[in-house]
């Protein structure tokens, strides 16, 4: 399978070797930059439809033009439904905080994201890496109530939510409902 991101440039390849072992791939040629194909099992390689190469199931060339293998990330998988992929120098979407102050000296953070039309949101939040993200009320205004945990987007746009701080520090994220 071929699992695209938004803040990875290119396609990666993973594929399924076992009941409990996977790989990850740079789905990249190392001959001449063109996108390689899913691994095929009856075959035993995937192959790049540019000039032919082809790679085995680790992203190993098993024949050129490609001098070199392909990228490999790092798998941990649970046994169960969660895999995890390390992607080295991943470039994180951050975005600076503005705060605002309200009565009683309280701080509000404003946060901005881009809607998109005939979509839900909600804010989430966590307190450290591991820890798993909670749904957190927000205000859609910079001195409205922040009791609202989802907002209905009418057209494609950048939007604000404004959260209360409670000088708890952590991860915020406007995730889409589905």
């Amino acid at each position: 399978m071929q699992v695209n991101l938004s803040a990875v440039d290119t396609a990666l390849i993973v594929t399924r070797a076992s009941v409990s072992s996977f790989h990850a791939l740079d789905s990249v040629c190392t001959h001449a930059g063109c996108t390689v194909g899913t691994f095929v099992q009856q075959q035993g390689y995937m192959q790049c439809p540019c000039h032919g190469s082809r790679y085995d199931i680790q992203g190993q060339v098993v024949r050129g033009p490609a001098e070199e293998n392909l990228a490999s990330f790092g798998i941990e998988f649970d046994g169960a439904d969660e895999l995890k992929i390390t992607l080295p120098n991943l470039p994180l979407d951050v975005k600076p905080i503005q705060l605002y102050r309200r009565a009683g000296n309280r701080l509000r953070l404003k946060l901005t994201f881009e809607g998109k039309s005939g979509r839900r949101y909600q804010l989430r939040f966590k307190a450290d890496v591991v820890s798993a993200f909670s749904t957190v009320p927000f205000a859609v205004t910079p001195n409205g109530l922040a009791v609202s945990s989802e907002i209905s987007v009418t057209s494609d746009g950048p939007r604000h939510l404004y959260v209360d701080s409670d000088n708890q520090r952590g991860f915020y994220i406007v995730d889409e409902v589905e």
